[in-house]
């Protein structure tokens, strides 16, 4: 990965961090069926849901498509939560080693749509 993000290879690298996304999955009856060891989150999906603090399919759709049509962004991490959605820029690659030590820079903003 970042041999592709220092080359002119014309490879853009984005990651899309969705927060709890409503799907069909969080309001099956049976989570045990889907979630198997992990069944045992009933308490915490319901706190989610009664919290209304999670994301529909559309949001996450539209905010990958900023991802996939925006140019400008390479190396850019799109978290969206309840709160908005907030692009965090990752750091140069390091040439001298695989892993790097880094402070994130963070922009807010909240989409209209």
């Amino acid at each position: 990965m970042a041999v592709a993000m220092k080359s002119n290879l014309g490879v853009r690298i984005n990651i899309l961090c969705p927060g709890v996304v409503k799907t069909n999955l969080l309001s099956s009856p049976n989570l045990e069926d889907h979630f198997g060891q992990f069944s045992e989150l009933e308490g915490l999906k319901e706190m989610v849901l009664e919290r209304n603090d999670f994301e529909v399919p559309d949001d996450v759709a539209k905010a990958s498509l900023i991802l996939v049509t925006d140019e400008s962004k390479n190396r850019e991490i799109l978290k969206i939560d309840a709160d908005g959605m907030e692009f965090i820029s990752l750091p140069e690659p390091c040439e001298s080693s695989q892993s790097a030590s880094f402070s994130a820079t963070a922009k807010t903003f909240r989409a209209d749509s």
